[in-house]
């Protein structure tokens, strides 16, 4: 009897560590890659505004006003490259726990133009303008951590979850977001 109720164990410890090894749902095993890329980052970025200042006369000079304009444009295709990765997985009781990480590198040059004009009642009036290149370079950290929800017959996975990162030009504060389904 002591050799039938080892077997049974034995029987019993290996269909545990085969389901434990199983393969996993085709909507969780989506969430689980590693990639790297080629990245293009475009930036198209315009800004300017209108300065006008006027004064009135007195004994010591004469009436003035100023009006001024500028622009500012940047623009252009800089080339990088990404590293992202993501899993689902078990921890303790809680199954389908979603973790993902995301680094963007991007380096080149982009068209820097600049026009300037202004009237002033002394001197008349003058534009002018100019363009070059400027360097770029940006880093982009992502990070990702939610729990998956199966639903409808574990053929629809829903995963909402939180997402933080930082650029070198502005914190990106934590958003709760949900994304479509897998």
């Amino acid at each position: 009897m002591s050799k039938f109720s080892g077997l049974v164990l034995s029987l019993a410890s290996i269909l545990t560590v085969s389901t434990a090894l199983a393969d996993p749902l085709p909507v969780v095993a989506v969430n689980r890659e590693i990639g790297l890329s080629m990245a293009g980052l475009f930036d198209n970025r315009v800004s300017g505004g209108t300065y006008s200042y006027n004064t009135s006369s007195s004994a010591y000079y004469p009436a003035y006003s100023s009006t001024s304009h500028s622009r500012y444009r940047r623009i252009g295709w800089v080339p990088g490259f990404q590293v992202d990765a993501s899993s689902m997985f078990t921890v303790g009781s809680v199954e389908n726990v979603y973790v993902a990480a995301q680094f963007v590198l991007g380096s080149g040059s982009r068209n820097y133009k600049r026009s300037y004009s202004s009237s002033t009642s002394l001197y008349g009036a003058s534009t002018s303008q100019y363009g070059e290149g400027s360097g770029s370079h940006s880093t982009y950290t992502r990070g990702e951590i939610g729990k998956g929800f199966l639903l409808l017959h574990n053929n629809l996975l829903l995963t909402p979850f939180a997402q933080g990162g930082i650029s070198p030009k502005a914190n990106t504060p934590m958003a709760m977001t949900v994304p479509a389904p897998s």
